[in-house]
């Protein structure tokens, strides 16, 4: 089974929520541990080239980045 994850954001602002609330809610209770190796997980974020820029070195980003695929 695939889990097909959305996320659509633009600005600054709901730039720093994604990084500092939505990033953190997703991967704080460990489902995404738990099921990485059961499931297959994508994460579809819509957002502008320059706000992705913004969130692409952060650190909290590249964990995501590692338990599924980003696109």
């Amino acid at each position: 089974m695939k889990f097909i994850l959305h996320s659509v954001f633009w600005g600054e602002r709901h730039t720093n929520l994604f990084i500092n609330y939505a990033i953190p809610s997703l991967l704080g209770d460990n489902s995404i541990n738990t099921n990485i190796l059961k499931y297959e997980f994508q994460f579809n974020i819509f957002c502008s080239s320059e706000d992705f820029k913004n969130i692409k070195d952060h650190k909290i980003f590249q964990i995501l980045k590692s338990k599924m695929n980003i696109k």
